[in-house]
């Protein structure tokens, strides 16, 4: 079957995935990006490791932002904004970080996707 362009638009094709965090005493939904969303997240990612003079990529504050950009609630509206990131920042190292290897994964951006964005 071919499909037409308001079957695309219309599709629901963002997966939502419920993470538990006994941290927090319960659970979190993470959400895959949107495209919009993906192509944000590197940009920044790409402005962080221009001019750097280290192989290493500044990732400073990325990790609260990933996150930022896919915990949602239940109906896949994001919980946090852009203001929210240094507060976000001071929660448990170990939970933003299991939290950010979940968001990684289910958005499948590995170690491949931040060599592109270096090479760019």
């Amino acid at each position: 079957m071919i499909l037409s362009k308001d079957a695309i638009l219309k599709a629901p094709d963002v997966k939502i995935e419920k993470i538990n965090v006994p941290e927090w005493g319960g659970e979190v939904c993470l959400r895959v990006f949107s495209g919009k969303a993906r192509e944000t997240y590197l940009h920044n990612l790409q402005k962080r490791s221009k001019g750097n003079k280290s192989d290493d990529i500044d990732i400073r504050g990325m990790t609260a932002l990933l996150l930022s950009m896919t915990i949602v609630d239940e109906a896949g509206k994001l919980l946090f904004e852009e203001a929210d990131i240094d507060a976000l920042s001071d929660k448990s190292a170990i939970v933003l970080d299991r939290l950010f290897q979940d968001a990684l994964k289910l958005n499948r951006l590995d170690a491949g996707a931040v060599e592109t964005v270096e090479k760019n």
